[in-house]
């Protein structure tokens, strides 16, 4: 089960599904680097998100699983 802050770090990826670094999720989640960077590393050891460097940077991509529609249905919410 997700928690709250980790459905909104994984709704930074959303509309585009495109590579994000930590910064980047940082930035769109509004949460501290040490939060963000915990909550990173457990979604991606949970194989929510895909993790790899580049450089010294940690760059994340979302995998598509069934949890996916249900973030996805959280930000377009979050939008309105």
């Amino acid at each position: 089960m997700l928690t709250q802050n980790e459905i909104e770090v994984l709704s930074c990826f959303f509309p585009t599904l495109q590579d994000l670094t930590t910064k980047e999720i940082e930035l769109k989640s509004g949460f501290s680097h040490e939060t963000t960077f915990r909550l990173l590393k457990g979604l991606a050891q949970n194989n929510y998100l895909k993790e790899r460097k580049v450089g010294k940077t940690n760059v994340y991509a979302c995998i598509k699983n069934e949890f996916t529609y249900n973030v996805f249905v959280y930000y377009a919410t979050k939008r309105r």
